[in-house]
């Protein structure tokens, strides 16, 4: 295919075809006739202040309903127009309405048939079912009436092993991201697509050798808008998926060693966090420092940047600062997000609901964009309720 072409002779490209680096813009490279951005994190210099409200509007608050039996703590959620569904690692899946009034609970969790023990999913586009991948059943996929909540038929994976996301295509067709090497049928592929009968459609074989830049995060296959972007683990390229394709969408060069061994001293990761149609925030860790914690545990010490990718002006930066201005604290850029939820949302357990509030009550200085409305959100909450999700869309 030509694609693998494109791929092989990326590192070559790389060297010959970079375009000039005018006024501080994202240089491009040509594969395959299309010019794509290169992004070169140690030449990026210029620095810029965010606001979260700067890449998150149209904000509301979704209390979640605490009763005796749907206690809930930190875990992953998907808020969509009709439910809000949670796995939470111990305790199992659970779903909410879209107003926050608790249904019921999906799954236990553990091993058994109908339990889960590490749930990854898809839902389908009128919220009707939802397809779960769980490591400990590599040979099928769970289905679950979201209308009634039972489980349906199991749908078997058309190449077992181990996965790292899956998503639905127009509500009949699974694309599905290995975890690349691991020995089993799957892991031999980036992607593989699938039917819902469980018939094997098409694959994009893994042609890489593991390099030292990974992404740890789960957003590996994940929608930007209307497409579908893909990051394998040891790959420095983010695809556009198209059809059973793949196209180079950016290349992020970190500068790395070719001979420093993951996550050893000098190793470098890069973690795409969020993208939206005109941005993107990533992240850069370095590892500086390999200590024992403990007799039989290693302990890593890194050196973490942040950078902003503004996509409309074709610019770069690396964010100095980074204001969660719906509370005035100054935080990490952390992945506020999932990318793979209907709703974007941020989290927020409510004993740390209960502290910002205190601190904006002790402190009328402090800056932020509705001051009432977040106190108004404590009222009648304790620390032990459900968790608050703050849902709201990106800004382009």
């Amino acid at each position: 295919m030509k694609f693998y072409l494109r791929f092989i002779l990326i590192a070559t490209l790389l060297l010959i075809s970079c375009s000039n680096n005018k006024d501080g813009e994202i240089p491009t490279i040509e594969i395959g006739g299309k010019q794509v951005p290169i992004l070169k994190f140690d030449e990026i210099k210029d620095t810029i202040s965010l606001n979260l409200t700067d890449i998150f509007n149209n904000i509301s608050y979704l209390k979640l309903e605490t009763r005796n039996d749907n206690k809930v703590v930190r875990g992953k959620w998907s808020v969509g127009n009709k439910y809000v569904i949670g796995y939470i690692r111990g305790l199992g899946l659970y779903q909410f309405n879209s107003t926050g009034e608790y249904i019921r609970k999906l799954a236990n969790y553990g091993k058994g048939p109908q339990e889960v023990s590490s749930a990854y999913w898809t839902i389908s586009k009128d919220e009707g079912y939802i397809y779960i991948y769980d490591s400990l059943k590599p040979k099928k996929l769970l289905c679950i009436d979201l209308n009634s909540g039972t489980f349906q038929e199991n749908i078997p994976l058309a190449l077992e092993g181990l996965l790292r996301n899956i998503e639905l295509i127009n509500d009949s067709v699974l694309i599905c991201a290995p975890i690349l090497s691991t020995g089993d049928p799957a892991g031999d592929s980036f992607l593989f697509w699938q039917t819902l009968s469980g018939s094997l459609l098409s694959t994009v074989p893994a042609r890489i050798s593991p390099t030292k830049i990974m992404v740890p995060s789960e957003n590996l296959l994940y929608k930007v808008g209307d497409q579908l972007h893909y990051k394998p683990i040891f790959c420095d390229t983010v695809f556009l998926v198209k059809g059973y394709t793949l196209e180079p969408y950016f290349i992020l060069d970190a500068n790395k060693s070719k001979n420093i061994p993951d996550y050893e001293v000098g190793s470098k990761m890069i973690n795409v966090f969020l993208e939206g149609t005109d941005f993107m925030i990533l992240q850069i860790y370095e590892v500086t420092e390999k200590k024992m914690i403990g007799e039989n545990t290693t302990g890593f010490e890194s050196i973490k940047k942040y950078f902003f990718v503004d996509k409309t002006s074709n610019k770069a930066y690396i964010i100095s600062h980074f204001i969660n201005d719906l509370f005035g604290f100054e935080e990490d850029p952390i992945s506020f997000a999932d990318q793979s939820s209907v709703r974007n949302y941020i989290y927020l357990e409510t004993i740390s609901l209960l502290k910002r509030i205190e601190r904006l009550k002790s402190n009328p200085k402090i800056n932020v964009i509705d001051r009432k409305r977040i106190i108004d959100l404590g009222i009648g909450v304790t620390e032990n309720d459900n968790p608050i999700l703050i849902t709201g869309t990106f800004n382009k």
